[in-house]
């Protein structure tokens, strides 16, 4: 399933928290227990709320290992929207750090759905023996993600665990991993290109990784402090976040930043604007900086 049976550590600037490979490895022990305790079975599909977080991506590798399929949901979707995707998706769970809004839970629960509070002091202890393996296929469901259509008729596209797994190797075949050592994702882990590319891809294969909450201009006012202090060798955005931090007074310390070699991935889905590439963009603005390409990053084996 995975690219590298070592995960890399999950770090999370703005809280100073840090899992290392040891304390992720216990962790999702505990909370594959807990998910198996509480009735998840091979080929549910379970609602993650929480995206860009340490336990977001510890609990997506927790329903993987039990067989089922994660839906990543924009925290900031309504009622309405929420209740439209369950309705298309039918998730039997939907995980949450924080307790939902009541109305939110009752529209779940009435479509079958069992709401779970994830955070840790809401685990149960009974659940702490390890859950037994499930018997996976490379041809399961792993992931769907959901690209527009909340008000309507949503579109998900939904990737198998060779899926998955294909693009990676693509991405492990065309970039040097080296690169990825330490990675920081400011995109939203339920978006295909924040999700898949710069954030599994690089932790899957024993990369650290950086998670800050995305599109917050206060942040990315402040991307040059975070590439220095970190170390961070790669990063991967789109076109809005480029433009934001290059019209933000902060793009100054962008251009003071250390000489150390740092990799920016542009999506290469979209233009920049102005017909200008991330190339363009590199050599105005980042002439220390390496920049690579991607494209296809939604590509998957159907919709849903």
């Amino acid at each position: 399933m995975f690219l590298n049976t070592r995960v890399g550590g999950l770090i999370e600037p703005l809280t100073a928290r840090h899992w290392d490979r040891g304390m992720i490895g216990r962790r999702l022990q505990a909370r594959a227990a807990f998910l198996h305790h509480r009735g998840l079975e091979p080929g549910d599909r379970v609602f993650l709320h929480y995206g860009n977080t340490l336990e977001f991506f510890v609990d997506l590798l927790a329903i993987w290992t039990l067989g089922g399929c994660v839906i990543p949901i924009d925290q900031r979707l309504t009622r309405f929207e929420i209740d439209v995707l369950a309705r298309t998706a039918r998730p039997r769970f939907s995980l949450w750090i924080d307790a939902p809004r009541g109305d939110i839970a009752a529209a779940l629960s009435a479509l079958g759905a069992q709401t779970l509070q994830m955070s840790e002091d809401h685990l149960d202890e009974a659940a702490a023996a390890p859950p037994p393996g499930a018997r996976l296929s490379m041809d399961q469901d792993a992931l769907i993600l959901f690209t527009s259509g909340t008000t309507g008729h949503p579109k998900g596209v939904v990737h198998t665990h060779r899926s998955l797994r294909a693009r990676w190797l693509a991405l492990l075949q065309s970039l040097d991993v080296r690169h990825f050592r330490k990675t920081l994702c400011l995109l939203p882990t339920h978006s295909a290109h924040g999700l898949i590319g710069n954030a599994l891809f690089p932790w899957l294969s024993g990369r650290d990784l950086h998670i800050l909450p995305p599109f917050r201009a206060d942040l990315v006012h402040r991307l040059g402090a975070f590439l220095d202090e970190y170390g961070i060798t790669f990063m991967s955005s789109v076109p809005p976040v480029w433009r934001l931090a290059l019209n933000m007074e902060g793009d100054r310390q962008l251009d003071r930043g250390s000489s150390r070699s740092q990799h920016l991935w542009h999506n290469g889905n979209r233009k920049l604007g102005g017909g200008n590439h991330a190339s363009d963009l590199r050599a105005r603005r980042w002439p220390d900086r390496g920049t690579l390409g991607c494209c296809g990053e939604g590509a998957a084996r159907r919709e849903h």
